[in-house]
Order: structure tokens, then C-alpha cells, then sequence
């Protein structure tokens, strides 16, 4: 569905905005739910 939306509204993917934030510096910091919720691994930030 979350990836439906970005689409419908033309914004890049949760893979791209990530990458995108990891090469520009950004230290990301995510709660376990939400990681569980958008199936993302620990190891994928």
C-alpha cells in the first residue's frame, strides 16, 4: 500500500529516499515496529 502511494504520487521509493539520505550523511535510526512494518532489516541501514 506505502508503495502504491509514493508511486500514485510520483516520489521516489523508501529504497531510493534511504540511499539517497546514507549517501548525503544521514544517520538513520528506525523503532523494531516500523522496521517489521516496511520490511526492513538491520542490516539494510
Amino acid at each position: 500500500m506505502f508503495k502504491k502511494m509514493m508511486k500514485k504520487h510520483n516520489v521516489m521509493s523508501l529504497e531510493e529516499l534511504m540511499k539517497t539520505a546514507i549517501d548525503s550523511g544521514v544517520k538513520l535510526v528506525a523503532c523494531q515496529m516500523s522496521m517489521d512494518v516496511i520490511e526492513i532489516k538491520k542490516e539494510d541501514l
